[in-house]
C-alpha cells in the first residue's frame, strides 16, 4: 500500500538523496530542473516553496511513500480549482526507478 505526505523540511536530505538518484532518468521525460536544484539548499526552497502553495490551496504537492516509509515517488497536483466541482489537475508524477526494479 502507498500513502502520501506532503513535505516538510525534515524530509530534504531524503528527497534531495531521490532527486539526484533519478535525474538521469527524469531529465529524459521533462524540462531539466536547474543544477542549483540538486543542492541542500535548492532541495529546501523547493520544499518551501511547495509548503507556501499548499498553504494558499494554489498548488499541492505529495511525497509517495510505501508501507516501509519508504520515499518511492512524487506526485503533483496544480491548477487547483475550487468553484463549483473542486478539481486539480495531475501535473507530475516520478516514481523512483530502483524501488521499482527491483520490485519488477
Amino acid at each position: 500500500m502507498l500513502s502520501l505526505q506532503s513535505p516538510a523540511p525534515d524530509d530534504a536530505d531524503e528527497l534531495l538523496a531521490f532527486e539526484t538518484r533519478n535525474r538521469g532518468f527524469f531529465e529524459r521525460n521533462i524540462n531539466a530542473r536547474a543544477a542549483s536544484f540538486y543542492s541542500e539548499a535548492g532541495v529546501g526552497q523547493a520544499i518551501a516553496d511547495a509548503m507556501r502553495d499548499a498553504e494558499s490551496g494554489s498548488a499541492f504537492q505529495y511525497l509517495v511513500r510505501d508501507t516501509l516509509g519508504t520515499l518511492v515517488g512524487r506526485v503533483n497536483l496544480n491548477r487547483v480549482r475550487r468553484a463549483h466541482f473542486h478539481g486539480a489537475e495531475l501535473e507530475g508524477r516520478w516514481y523512483d526507478l530502483l524501488h521499482f526494479e527491483l520490485r519488477a
